[in-house]
């Protein structure tokens, strides 16, 4: 090799021609009766076969019933809001003219549609979502490390009380399920709710907290909330959960209590009134902003895309 190393692709075409592209590698594996007694390293650089490689047509994820539908809104990349019935009231040309972050909402969460519609309640005028992501063709997966990268710079700038919104996937190829936690104290890392991996020495990966951790990794430590069919979140049994930070797709947002006592002053208590200020936590309920779901539900399609 050249440069004295694999550093290149160059470099390893001159290793695989060295070692086997050879009259020396070709008697030895005629000697040997090997299946394979010839093999022949050929070079094309990239100026050679740019313009040559075959179009790649991308592919769409077609919508349900779209002939049977009339109105349709973008929410994000690769999500429509669409109508069976169109509704031109005041309130939904006002919602779909704001866009999905001001205006109409996802049909999944507690505002179905447009809030302010005069006909809402109807099920003849109701939005229901669908996809249309690319899922083949050129692009499709090139955002799946771009979005562990930046759950890890996220991670390592994360405080105790930041919300979060984690991906929790059954399968590989599966778009996961949003869980929403809330950043805690560890008292064994100081006092911080994440840490930085440091893999043992020779080691490529670990196992800790029955979750597995490669370089770059953070843990997170969390108190999950479960949602409710009117959307609203409510603290789970107390309890310190650990994720890893690859999983971590949207943080920082705000989340509005919608009810329960409010409590004035958040600082950590201790003794009885650390049991009260737990109580008055459980008792609150949570709700997510829709623009912060849509976020982080497109992080978690891109990321389905590319596995």
């Amino acid at each position: 090799m050249s440069s004295g190393q694999l550093a290149t692709p160059w470099d390893c075409f001159e290793a695989i021609q060295k070692n086997f592209d050879s009259d020396e590698w070709r008697a030895k594996a005629v000697r040997e009766k090997r299946p394979v007694v010839r093999i022949t390293a050929m070079w094309a650089g990239w100026g050679e076969i740019r313009g040559r490689e075959p179009a790649t047509k991308g592919k769409w994820q077609s919508v349900d019933h779209i002939m049977r539908s009339y109105q349709f809104c973008a929410l994000a990349p690769g999500l429509l809001a669409v109508g069976s019935h169109g509704c031109w009231c005041r309130g939904c040309t006002s919602a779909i003219m704001a866009g999905p972050v001001a205006g109409l909402r996802r049909a999944s969460t507690e505002e179905a549609g447009c809030a302010g519609c005069v006909r809402a309640s109807d099920p003849f005028y109701q939005w229901r979502d669908e996809s249309c992501h690319q899922h083949e063709g050129a692009g499709v997966g090139a955002n799946l490390q771009e979005v562990r990268r930046a759950g890890h710079r996220t991670a390592s700038e994360l405080v105790v009380g930041t919300w979060v919104l984690v991906e929790v996937r059954e399968r590989t190829h599966d778009t996961g399920e949003l869980w929403l936690g809330r950043c805690v104290a560890v008292a064994e890392w100081s006092g911080s709710c994440r840490k930085q991996v440091v893999l043992p020495a020779g080691r490529k990966w670990t196992k800790e907290y029955g979750v597995r951790w490669d370089p770059g990794d953070w843990m997170v430590a969390v108190q999950w909330f479960s949602v409710n069919d009117d959307g609203e979140y409510f603290q789970d049994a107390p309890c310190i959960d650990i994720f890893n930070s690859s999983e971590l797709r949207l943080a920082g947002f705000a989340a509005t209590q919608s009810r329960g006592p409010r409590q004035v002053n958040t600082r950590s208590r201790r003794g009885d009134q650390a049991a009260h200020q737990a109580e008055l936590e459980a008792e609150a309920a949570w709700r997510v902003p829709a623009e912060a779901l849509l976020a982080a539900e497109g992080a978690c399609r891109e990321v389905a895309q590319a596995d």
